[in-house]
């Protein structure tokens, strides 16, 4: 696997201290929710330093191989258009033990716009309510679920994703309505060709909760043969040591290999799964990977994206039941080409252990 960095480029401003201290507290809440070995540098076109010359030598003094240039810009005028897009063509000819990839700017994100009208709402709250929710009153569950996909897909714009990773997405979106979390999913390459494919075998499909096997597709499941396995049910007692997800795992070791494992609540589920492969081989076909919470989660998902397997994640704390599940139902609808109902999908009730 190629070392990569990410060089977040400013525009700069002669308000030099201000300017550099806003990217160092950037840069440091960032880090946070991106996995270690991913390297990220701060640089500036003009005033401030280092450059992005600089930014890039210094990538390469760390070995990093592929470099990929985000712009924090917002308007598309002649840096993006011109400057930028130079700048980067004349380094990597310059520069040639080294990859450059200049990503979509700030401004070209699609949940930016969300974000703008959560701003503007809290704000002025009393600016949001227009009476527009009353025409849904005499309206279908199916018509307000087709309304949704298109929305979902609008949302998802014009960006390029690999064969099957948009329906996921699109399910996702359904489920949380939260365009932000669109930044924070994560597929390994070929992650959902491959979990299509077990299932389509009739993979066992294993749960670390109730809420998350309450939510997947019976109907799809039962159609492709696929028995469904949840570990908090392995275990009716508090377990001496570990916990009882995380033991429920264990006593599921036999049904892992070339199974589609799906952890929406208990990062100790994860973390149980992440061990087997390290320590006993274990292979499964997808690890759908979403714990939610503050303790173990974030680590967890982290450890999921080093392991070398297919998988599907949330960077981060946030995740849940409810994502897992989404992305489930939408690997399930692809293997047996259902367009139907997604399935009941559980309300969040936190991050059980």
């Amino acid at each position: 696997m190629e070392k990569s960095g990410v060089i977040l480029l400013a525009h700069g401003s002669r308000e030099d201290e201000s300017t550099t201290r806003w990217m160092e507290e950037l840069l440091r809440r960032a880090a946070n929710l991106l996995p270690d070995g991913l390297q990220l540098e701060a640089a500036y076109l003009q005033f401030n330093r280092p450059s992005l010359e600089k930014a890039v030598e210094r990538m390469q003094e760390d070995s990093i191989e592929v470099v990929y240039v985000l712009p924090l810009f917002l308007h598309p005028g002649r840096h993006l258009r011109q400057d930028i897009p130079s700048l980067v063509e004349r380094l990597a000819e310059r520069k040639p033990g080294i990859r450059l990839e200049l990503l979509p700017s700030l401004g070209e994100q699609p949940w930016l716009f969300e974000a703008l009208a959560r701003w503007i709402a809290a704000e002025l709250p009393d600016a949001f309510y227009d009476g527009s929710a009353e025409r849904w009153r005499s309206v279908t569950g199916e018509e307000i679920m087709r309304a949704s996909m298109r929305l979902a897909r609008d949302i998802l714009g014009n960006r390029c994703f690999r064969e099957g990773e948009e329906k996921v997405l699109m399910r996702i979106l359904h489920a949380t309505g939260d365009p932000t979390i669109l930044g924070s999913v994560f597929f390994s390459p070929g992650a959902v060709d491959s979990g299509v494919k077990a299932l389509r075998r009739g993979a066992a499909v294993i749960a670390d909760v109730g809420m998350v096997k309450a939510g997947l597709n019976r109907g799809v499941l039962e159609r492709l043969g696929c028995p469904v396995y949840c570990a908090a049910e392995r275990r009716e007692e508090v377990p001496a040591s570990g916990t009882r997800v995380g033991n429920g795992i264990l006593d599921l070791r036999g049904h892992l290999d070339g199974s589609v494992v799906v952890v929406g609540n208990a990062p100790t589920a994860l973390m149980t799964v992440i061990r087997l492969v390290r320590e006993e081989g274990t292979a499964p076909a997808l690890v759908i990977g979403t714990p939610v919470g503050f303790i173990q989660a974030l680590e967890s998902k982290r450890s999921l994206m080093a392991l070398g397997i297919p998988y599907i994640t949330v960077q981060g704390s946030r995740g849940g039941s409810s994502v897992a599940v989404a992305a489930a139902n939408a690997l399930l609808e692809m293997a047996a080409g259902d367009r139907g109902s997604q399935g009941p999908v559980p309300a969040e009730e936190g991050g059980g252990k």
